[in-house]
């Protein structure tokens, strides 16, 4: 076997392996689900028994078994609390959810009352400022009320006593934006891109201190990607922190699902997939310079599916590491509904990785982070211009 056959073999290894991600994404998502399900029954055995002895059904009971009682109410809340936001966040990642016109306004202000006893104990203050013209939002109110809340929460956990918390909510052109503000204990730069990872507790960081398992950002951030808005972190050590959760308002959600139906049957079409706002907003800028294109933008893998099933694409560029779904899978769903599709990866593995697994997709071309805004609209040009060709 000459050396070209066996790096030949060595990539199309590494392309197998990388589909194997895949299957350890649904393995750990099945391990999490059923670990769940399996808590629930013996969390509502706790929870009942501890109610039947709090409510005297055994008996009178004394001041010290009351206080132990309280304690084992309370641990069994925080467990059931946990069980519940593994189970949305599975919810979340699988696309389910009853989506709806939402006053956001009335939602952020029931989750700050509820969450005011927490932060009088704390002795923290707690703030809301929110506009009159807030525009509504298309959403999922349980998960959208369960992000505001870990939000919230993380404001008050971190703060200490004496601080405060502060909730501001306002329209910024087609997105409605929610600040959660505290000057507590703010996060080090170095842990801010990694905040969001599910179950990420830096060792020794001063969350261990403050208790958590890592799971109330994380499942905030899937909620507000699934939204089609994001969630950006400022802020510096011992100098407070601010969340800043940006939806789209409901007019904007509506209007990009029937912007395709009103495309100009002439222009060639480009879809964008990314899950990161900031590199959609610049491959969006790049590729709207292109002559007699139209361009679209999809937050996540479904969201582009949806669009394509709806509208032909004649150049789809995408992110090739993608939550649920990498570029191997999504470039397969995308051929399966619109066979004459051009595709470009963008990636972080290096071309040697990927080429032999590119070259078997029939992906047009795959490009490396950072990549340089002249190359990645040069390629797509000529990507577009062989679809005349052909034509």
């Amino acid at each position: 076997m000459n050396q070209t056959q066996t790096k030949s073999n060595d990539f199309a290894q590494l392309g197998d392996r990388l589909l194997c991600q895949d299957d350890l994404d649904n393995f750990r998502a099945s391990i999490i689900q059923n670990v769940s399900h399996e808590l629930r029954t013996p969390l509502s055995v706790v929870v009942g028994y501890a109610t039947l002895l709090h409510n005297g059904n055994f008996g009178t009971l004394t001041p010290e078994q009351q206080q132990a009682l309280s304690h084992i109410v309370g641990y069994a809340d925080n467990l059931r609390g946990l069980v519940n936001q593994i189970g949305m966040l599975m919810e979340v990642e699988n696309s389910s959810g009853h989506f709806e016109h939402l006053e956001l306004t009335n939602l952020v202000k029931e989750v700050v009352e509820a969450s005011r006893p927490a932060a009088q104990r704390a002795g923290l203050t707690l703030e809301i400022f929110l506009g009159d013209d807030i525009q509504p939002v298309f959403g999922d109110k349980r998960q959208l009320k369960q992000a505001v809340r870990n939000l919230l929460d993380n404001a008050i956990k971190f703060t200490p006593n004496g601080g405060a918390v502060q909730v501001r909510g306002y329209n910024d052109s087609s997105w409605i934006c929610l600040e959660i503000s505290d000057t507590g204990i703010g996060v080090a730069d170095e842990l801010q891109e990694r905040i969001f990872t599910l179950f990420y507790q830096a060792d020794g960081s001063p969350a261990r201190q403050y208790g958590g398992v890592g799971l109330g950002l994380t499942l905030a951030h899937a909620v507000a990607i699934k939204h089609q808005g994001h969630i950006k972190l400022k802020s510096k050590p011992n100098q407070g922190s601010r969340f800043t959760l940006r939806l789209p308002n409901a007019h904007t959600v509506a209007d990009n699902d029937s912007q395709i139906q009103r495309t100009e049957s002439l222009k060639q079409r480009i879809l964008i997939v990314d899950d990161d706002p900031s590199v959609a907003f610049v491959l969006e800028e790049t590729l709207q310079e292109l002559p007699n294109c139209e361009v679209f933008t999809a937050n996540n893998s479904e969201r582009a599916l949806q669009m394509i099933a709806k509208q032909a694409f004649d150049l789809v560029v995408s992110d090739y590491k993608m939550p649920k779904m990498d570029g191997i899978e999504l470039t397969k769903a995308i051929h399966a509904l619109n066979p004459n599709a051009l595709i470009i990866w963008i990636t972080g593995h290096g071309n040697q990785v990927l080429r032999a697994t590119a070259e078997k997709l029939a992906i047009y071309s795959f490009l490396e982070k950072p990549f340089e805004i002249d190359e990645i609209r040069r390629i797509s040009q000529a990507a577009l211009d062989s679809t005349l060709v052909k034509e």
